[in-house]
């Protein structure tokens, strides 16, 4: 009977051995799954702060002149707080959030942000999936100096943007005319193919990205330069008399 007893004991300790060696991993591998879905969370919050600072970095741009759209990429780095978490957690660290998306819509910059977020676990393929952020930051452009209870057709008619050269007045703050397009080149001899010539602040300065403009006869170097620039401002219809209004935005005013 003693020896029956003890069969029976030892055939139980042998079977919640086999039991523990079955559920353990699993919960290992459940509380890992946990740990970096926490983190990946984690990582989406600092870009996403990241983001909203460089977006309104940007929107101070607006108030000097033409918001250049490749600002964002340029500073979105020095604003991560936790640069060891992206770095792990976002495919290609900070370089690999793309701002392509980013635009203005009249007095608004839209920043727009897309990235690949990335998790790797020992003897597990690499789980990754993509993640979208979209901002929207008034632009440093003053006071509008419009009544609430106005209508926007009654808040152009009052007001107008005109350049320097003052040649044409606009109706709108985000006519193309205003709003230099500039595209990154990685090779020189593009711009040199297209006629393009070093700009004269600074064409001569180092780096491996070009940028030009649809209109104009230069490369530049530097986002700030001021070649990339259009001082604009916003001034009272009354003030602009005898100029003609713009040929693309001056037809929305009807009269």
């Amino acid at each position: 009977m003693e020896r029956n007893k003890r069969k029976m004991r030892n055939k139980n300790r042998g079977s919640m051995t086999v039991e523990a060696a079955l559920a353990m991993p699993l919960f290992l591998f459940a509380m890992l799954a946990l740990y970096h879905i926490h983190q990946c969370h984690l990582a989406q919050a600092a870009v996403y702060e990241a983001c909203a600072e460089a977006a309104e970095y940007t929107a101070e741009y607006a108030f000097v002149g033409n918001v250049n759209p490749l600002i964002p990429q340029l500073c979105f780095s020095k604003y991560i707080d936790d640069e060891a978490r992206i770095k792990q957690y976002v495919a290609g660290g900070a370089s690999g959030v793309s701002f392509l998306l980013t635009h203005t819509e009249d007095d608004y910059l839209v920043l727009e942000a897309s990235y690949r977020l990335r998790v790797s676990v020992p003897f597990f393929p690499v789980f990754s999936g993509k993640r979208h952020v979209k901002i929207r930051q008034r632009l440093y452009v003053g006071d509008t100096g419009g009544n609430e209870n106005e209508s926007e057709d009654e808040t152009r008619e009052k007001y107008c943007y005109v350049t320097d050269n003052r040649e044409v007045y606009h109706l709108s703050r985000s006519c193309t005319h205003l709003q230099l397009s500039v595209h990154a080149v990685s090779d020189r001899n593009i711009c040199e193919n297209m006629g393009l010539v070093p700009c004269a602040f600074c064409g001569g300065m180092g780096g491996s990205t070009y940028l030009v403009t649809d209109e104009g006869n230069c490369y530049h170097k530097n986002p700030g330069c001021s070649g990339l620039k259009r001082t604009v401002y916003r001034v009272r219809r009354s003030e602009v008399n005898g100029i003609p209004p713009c040929g693309r935005c001056g037809l929305e005013e009807g009269d």
